[in-house]
């Protein structure tokens, strides 16, 4: 008796726990739509996604791409910057991300790119590593902005996420399940705070990756520190201070 009274007590913690994960997927997949917030941004971010044999755009990228371009044109930032290094097949998620948005109307010299990058985490850090610290909107799917959205508070000090759906129901469970388990290792590793509701700045420079080149220093921090922004400057004038940077 005491044995099955102790079964029925792991499986009800255990349908428990497998319910309020289920209803967590449920809720990262519907946290946020398409629609961008009120106000103004220094730079729409780009989070990178597959590229499919030949250098094709997955259907991802080339959604969260197009939603940017359209962030753009409605005048949300005067830059945007597209991250993500070589997966599976080249060329760099950044480089193709770039071309979508090219196709969509953003001129190339408002486009950034960060094309190193092999995680949402290198996303935000090498990002600001190259540009500098802003207020950011970042473009991904919708079940990945709670997990990007805390990152890049982290980083950048000012951040809101937005994400679309994908219209195949495959795509997003597959995508959620994973989301899920990233979240509790993001958790787990401190990299983002789950319970935090306001952003507390990010005005420390974050560990520097092997390789990479610092943007000058007038210009970290600029927006986060006191001191007037200048991404949009930096672009418009001072592309030559920026050999590092991959010309798109």
């Amino acid at each position: 008796m005491v044995r099955h009274l102790g079964a029925l007590k792991l499986a009800a913690v255990l349908g428990i726990s497998l319910a309020a994960l289920a209803l967590f997927a449920v809720w990262l997949d519907r946290r946020t739509g398409p629609r961008a917030p009120s106000g103004t941004f220094d730079a729409i971010v780009v989070l990178g996604c597959r590229v499919n044999p030949g250098g094709a755009p997955s259907h991802a990228l080339a959604r969260r791409a197009a939603h940017a371009a359209r962030f753009y044109a409605e005048g949300k930032a005067p830059l945007v910057i597209v991250t993500g290094g070589i997966g599976d097949f080249g060329p760099s998620e950044a480089s193709v991300a770039a071309d979508v948005l090219v196709a969509h109307g953003v001129p190339r010299s408002a486009i950034l790119v960060e094309d190193a990058s092999t995680s949402t985490w290198e996303n935000a850090t090498f990002a600001r590593e190259r540009f500098g610290a802003g207020r950011v909107l970042v473009v991904t799917d919708a079940f990945h902005t709670l997990r990007s959205e805390r990152i890049f508070e982290r980083v950048f000090g000012e951040a809101v996420a937005v994400g679309s759906r994908s219209p195949w129901l495959g795509p997003r469970v597959s995508g959620v399940v994973r989301e899920v388990a990233a979240v509790g290792i993001y958790a787990a590793l401190g990299r983002i705070d789950l319970l935090r509701s306001e952003p507390e700045g990010a005005c420390e420079e974050p560990a520097r990756t092997p390789g990479s080149i610092p943007l000058a220093r007038r210009f970290r921090d600029a927006a986060l520190c006191d001191r007037p922004r200048t991404w949009a400057r930096l672009a418009a004038d001072d592309t030559h201070a920026l050999g590092h940077v991959r010309p798109v």
